[in-house]
């Protein structure tokens, strides 16, 4: 019997399991439970598979979300186009592709790439600021043009699909930091050269104006002296010598006023010149400071 059975095993010290024979319900149910188990243990994987890739699409995107942060701090310290060209370049370079950028100040055209830039190029980038698109794209080709700025990938990942939106997004992110950059070195510029072009004027002006005083007042005082020498060698009574020292007193003080007068124009404009410096002063604290507040420039996601 079972229980003989049981006894004799265990005085063999030997483990042992005994099985009925299964009847087809039992078996049933067996493999209806092994199935469950494994389509459950398939969901588990696929889950975490999605998971994971997921999970691997975040941690790339927010990577290269840095590659912007990275941008708009770097390009604090740029004050020239060669070193705002030279960051972008940079970051661009980290994201694997290659780049070219125009830059257009409204009187020349400035094209930086890492490499030899071809006429072909040239040409691409002149047509696609005077057009009217603000994103060009063809396969492996993508432009993004601003008032100032054309940006163009020659290599984008087209047949990647989703690594081909990140780009167009980051482009789209970056575009407007490097016009507001741009901008703000322009208008240091414009600043600088017409602080130049004033001072230049004011010193013109102070030269002209000190010779003028000095031979206004050499020939008003040589004139007052020989009106004085002739007022009393000419045989002139008490009244007319009076009346004629009288107009050359009128004279010299006439030409005092006007002195004065042009004193405080000049006056008046060194508090313009002051207040132009002061303008351009503050321009160039703000380039050193790195502030990109006044990015207020709409982003479009792809």
């Amino acid at each position: 019997t079972h229980e003989e059975l049981v006894k004799h095993l265990g005085e063999l010290d030997v483990e042992s399991i005994f099985f009925a024979p299964f009847t087809a319900e039992q078996i049933t149910v067996n493999l209806i439970s092994g199935y469950q188990v494994h389509a459950e243990h398939v969901q588990l994987e696929e889950q975490y598979k999605s998971a994971s890739d997921t999970a691997k699409s975040a941690m790339v995107a927010a990577s290269e979300i840095g590659y912007v942060m990275q941008l708009v701090e770097n390009l604090g310290n740029a004050v020239t186009y060669d070193e705002v060209s030279a960051t972008l370049f940079k970051v661009l370079n980290g994201l694997g592709v290659k780049s070219y950028l125009q830059i257009d100040d409204g009187h020349d055209a400035y094209v930086f790439s890492d490499s030899d830039v071809s006429v072909s190029i040239q040409k691409i980038l002149s047509d696609a600021h005077a057009s009217n698109a603000h994103f060009i794209e063809h396969k492996r080709l993508l432009l993004l043009r601003l008032n100032h700025v054309v940006i163009m990938i020659s290599n984008a990942p087209w047949q990647d699909a989703t690594r081909y939106g990140r780009i167009k997004d980051l482009i789209c992110q970056m575009g407007p930091v490097v016009e507001a950059r741009v901008r703000t070195i322009m208008v240091n510029e414009l600043i600088g050269e017409q602080h130049g072009k004033v001072m230049s004027i004011m010193d013109m002006m102070r030269q002209l104006s000190a010779d003028t005083q000095n031979h206004s007042r050499n020939i008003m005082q040589d004139l007052s002296g020989k009106l004085e020498i002739a007022a009393m060698s000419l045989d002139l009574n008490e009244n007319q010598e009076e009346h004629l020292l009288g107009l050359s007193t009128g004279a010299l003080d006439s030409l005092e006023m006007l002195y004065q007068t042009n004193d405080a124009l000049e006056g008046h404009f060194l508090t313009l010149m002051s207040s132009i410096t002061r303008v351009r002063d503050l321009s160039n604290e703000q380039m050193q400071s790195g502030d990109h507040n006044d990015d207020a420039d709409s982003v479009e996601l792809f």
